[in-house]
């Protein structure tokens, strides 16, 4: 797959940087967070997703997997971004346990999980608005401070 990049708004790195202190500081030792890096999902899909939670190793001679990755977090600060949906079907097909959407126009996080990969779709889809604690299967209950600040 490949889509265009687009330069990112001061609030989507800053939601990004966010995310990835709280979740660290939140799971510490348990998983890696890693920011805009590749993720291995076929020989033909390489994507660089926002932040992506993934098994605790050295990755220093491979990418983080799919069978390795445990959530992959899209960021969406405009319409311009949109492409985050387009995504949604080869992070199902890869089997990626959870994908999170966030829709920082909006306000709200829509959390993807239990993939079906012939479908290309996940089974459950649950909207989040800010503020709102955050049920993940993966992660357990985030609340929202331990999540992102706005």
């Amino acid at each position: 797959m490949i889509f265009g990049k687009t330069t990112k708004s001061p609030r989507y790195s800053g939601i990004v940087n966010s995310l990835s202190e709280n979740l660290t500081c939140a799971f510490p030792k348990k998983f890696i967070i890693q920011i805009a890096g590749p993720v291995h999902l076929s020989e033909m899909s390489l994507p660089e997703p926002a932040l992506t939670v993934c098994h605790r190793k050295d990755y220093a001679d491979n990418h983080p997997s799919n069978e390795e990755v445990y959530l992959i977090v899209e960021v969406a600060d405009s319409p311009r971004h949109s492409d985050v949906k387009r995504k949604l079907p080869f992070y199902a097909a890869a089997k990626i346990p959870e994908y999170w959407i966030i829709d920082l126009e909006n306000e709200w996080l829509e959390l993807c999980r239990e993939p079906n990969p012939e479908e290309k779709n996940y089974r459950h889809h649950t909207s989040y608005k800010w503020g709102d604690d955050i049920q993940s299967p993966k992660l357990g209950t985030l609340k929202r401070s331990e999540t992102f600040e706005l």
